[in-house]
């Protein structure tokens, strides 16, 4: 009877155990659930939160007129949003399904530079990517795009997996600074090169020279009585003869002379790879031809005028431009003294 009582509180005991040892085993699987489903819930609460940033970011980028373009390194893959295509002249339906890479879009010349660029990121050597250069519109124009962007992935190497950046059509601002660049190098009313330009291009001409030791020469050109054309005819029939002198120059002279406005009336003129002799043909041309022109004016007969050229050569190396208008402009003072319309050395 003891025995058979000893046996069944052992029956109990491990029946108690593993009704335990169940409860514990689907205690734990119920916790596992609810951390799994607690992990579903947080990974789709984290990317509803993700599409609603990046649903903000597109808002924001569309809204500030931004391409954006995003890099699936290992894939090779891009995505570009419809204001990237619009930049180029596509439609977002054009680029979506095109063959062309990045860098197809790209002016051919700057290609090379857009990569490295981005090279110098993705090998460590610079922290961002930010670079100016030229894309070719569909209509075969061309734009200007500052791209910018950073590594936003990487692997458990720390080698970057994804880059993302935006593209920002800057062609209108580029457009403007070249205009500025142009009038400050330009004098605003003949369009030939202001005198600090002048200077500035002929002393690389003459050092240029200087170094394959071949010849140059230097015109320094007035306009004879200009003063009483003012005076007379009044300063727009005046502006009206600089600019046709201007014209004239352009055409005589060659590509590679260099011809500015010194002040009022007073032109200089390099001429590369040209002795004396020839400098002075090409004055006493420029000359001829000046005195040939017709100046219509408004009102009334057309007028004519004349100029007075001075003409120098270098024959010292160590020379300097200074020195040669110097002495052009001590022979252009003879040519006044001796009645003007003249060419003098």
């Amino acid at each position: 009877m003891m025995a058979a009582l000893l046996l069944g509180n052992v029956a109990a005991k491990n029946l108690i155990f593993q009704f335990l040892k169940i409860r514990t085993m689907n205690q734990a699987l119920m916790d596992s659930q609810a951390q799994l489903i607690k992990e579903v819930s947080d990974r789709k609460e984290a990317e509803a939160l993700l599409k609603q940033s990046e649903e903000r970011l597109r808002f924001v980028l569309e809204g500030a007129e931004q391409g954006f373009w995003d890099w699936d390194i290992a894939s090779g893959t891009v995505e570009r949003n419809k204001r990237w295509a619009e930049m180029l002249g596509y439609t977002y339906e054009e680029i979506k399904h095109t063959t062309q890479q990045w860098t197809d879009f790209i002016y051919p010349d700057d290609r090379e530079r857009a990569w490295s660029s981005i090279n110098d990121v993705l090998e460590g050597r610079a922290a961002s990517h930010k670079a100016e250069y030229r894309m070719l519109h569909k209509d075969g124009s061309i734009r200007w795009i500052l791209d910018q962007a950073n590594v936003m992935q990487r692997d458990a190497h720390g080698k970057p997996t994804r880059m993302s950046g935006t593209h920002t059509d800057i062609t209108e601002r580029k457009l403007l600074e070249d205009e500025l660049k142009r009038q400050a190098h330009l004098d605003y009313l003949t369009g030939l090169d202001n005198r600090r330009s002048f200077m500035e291009k002929s002393q690389v001409e003459l050092s240029r020279t200087q170094r394959y030791d071949t010849a140059l020469s230097v015109l320094m050109v007035d306009i004879d009585t200009f003063k009483n054309i003012n005076d007379t005819y009044g300063h727009q029939v005046g502006d009206s003869v600089l600019k046709i002198l201007a014209m004239r120059f352009q055409a005589v002279l060659r590509n590679v002379d260099i011809v500015g406005r010194l002040g009022g009336e007073e032109f200089g003129i390099v001429l590369p790879e040209t002795d004396i002799k020839e400098a002075v043909e090409v004055a006493e041309r420029l000359r001829v031809v000046i005195s040939e022109t017709v100046v219509a004016l408004p009102a009334g007969l057309p007028i004519h005028f004349t100029i007075s050229v001075g003409v120098a050569a270098l024959t010292e190396r160590n020379a300097n431009i200074d020195m040669l208008l110097h002495e052009a402009d001590k022979a252009l003072y003879r040519a006044k003294q001796l009645g003007r319309n003249k060419v003098c050395t």
